[in-house]
């Protein structure tokens, strides 16, 4: 492989919580090309509610009452005695006016403390948690179901496909990875994704798949990926400042590892006592640049040295490329139009709302 650029790269980033730009640094108009929103409406996150809800929180109640909106009620003509009109919820916006007609109902009618075998504060509880999803993952999920996503199904060969999840809360972010990962493994396995092969790199897996604490959808989902995900074509290939911090079945299914430089305390953990006191040695003193491959074929640990990178580093396109200030709406309706009509101004846009 030729040390260069990636020849095509696309950047995706979800919007600001006021939802008029990208929450990115690759904000600078000269930058914008490659650089595409990413937003998602009720049924692109309904599916992976789990990874949102408090698991102490929402009990089995509740949950029972999810699966009944998931499969009675999202994209489906629901009615029911009492309703004001027959809704079809594709939207939270739709959610929320669905929660408000069954709410009334029931009150209007004095059904007592349940409806359809689900308690009124059950109901009222999953209706909170719900609706306060589009406002936790504001500018990645949609009140009005507004959907801008990855091209799955029709992935490019040798293609780089960057989410940019700086900015968000860290619920948001599991939820984007979550999903993510998910469909690229679906269409994987249906054979429809476009590629036959993806290698899905993460920064900080210690993140999502620690060694301890609970056991979350994420981390569920990142084992069976290390484990049985190989078939599939799905690689996983992570970097992390402590290897010792991410689960053992994720780092025991790895067929490659590199080192670099690290710290006593951290070589002085039981994941390295198989490598020899000369070995750890050097890797506690190696030089900017220097990495170690370790890899069933070879019977020893290999030291190479890594090249210096071919692209822009994040510091130096900073400053080249300055993140652009925050716009109006206008100007942000203007810069969007511009791709189709590079004449387009701010003012064009104004006398046109006006």
């Amino acid at each position: 492989m030729p040390a260069e650029p990636f020849p095509n790269v696309q950047y995706f980033a979800p919007y600001t919580a006021k939802g008029f730009t990208l929450n990115t640094l690759r904000s600078n108009e000269q930058l914008a090309d490659n650089v595409f929103p990413l937003t998602w409406g009720l049924r692109e996150v309904m599916q992976y509610a789990e990874v949102l809800l408090n698991k102490d929180d929402v009990d089995a109640k509740a949950d029972a009452f999810i699966d009944f909106i998931g499969e009675r009620v999202i994209d489906r003509e629901f009615t029911d005695d009492g309703f004001s009109k027959t809704h079809r919820v594709q939207s939270f916006a739709d959610l929320e006016d669905w929660f408000r007609d069954l709410l009334r109902t029931v009150e209007q009618q004095n059904r007592g403390e349940h409806w359809r075998t689900h308690h009124v504060a059950t109901i009222r509880k999953v209706r909170n948690r719900l609706s306060n999803i589009s406002t936790r993952c504001a500018g990645l999920v949609t009140d009005e179901g507004t959907v801008s996503d990855l091209p799955f199904g029709a992935f490019d060969d040798r293609a780089v496909y960057v989410v940019d999840v700086a900015g968000l809360e860290e619920d948001a972010q599991d939820l984007v990875f979550a999903r993510v990962v998910t469909k690229l493994r679906e269409h994987l396995e249906r054979r429809d994704l476009g590629v036959n092969h993806v290698m899905v790199f993460v920064d900080e897996l210690n993140k999502y798949a620690p060694a301890d604490g609970a056991d979350t959808y994420v981390r569920k989902m990142l084992l069976d990926i290390a484990e049985r995900g190989r078939y599939l074509g799905l690689v996983l290939f992570s970097a992390q400042q402590f290897r010792s911090q991410v689960h053992r079945r994720v780092v025991g299914n790895s067929g490659t590892s590199l080192y670099g430089r690290m710290d006593a305390d951290e070589l002085a953990t039981p994941g390295y006592a198989v490598l020899s006191p000369a070995t750890r040695t050097k890797l506690a003193t190696l030089e900017k640049g220097q990495l170690m491959v370790r890899h069933p074929h070879f019977t020893q640990p290999v030291f190479v040295r890594f090249p210096r990178p071919a692209v822009m580093r994040g510091r130096d396109g900073v400053e080249r490329y300055p993140q652009a200030q925050e716009m109006t709406l206008d100007a942000a309706v203007a810069r969007a139009l511009r791709t189709l009509d590079p004449s387009i101004t701010v003012g064009w846009v104004q006398e046109v709302a006006a």
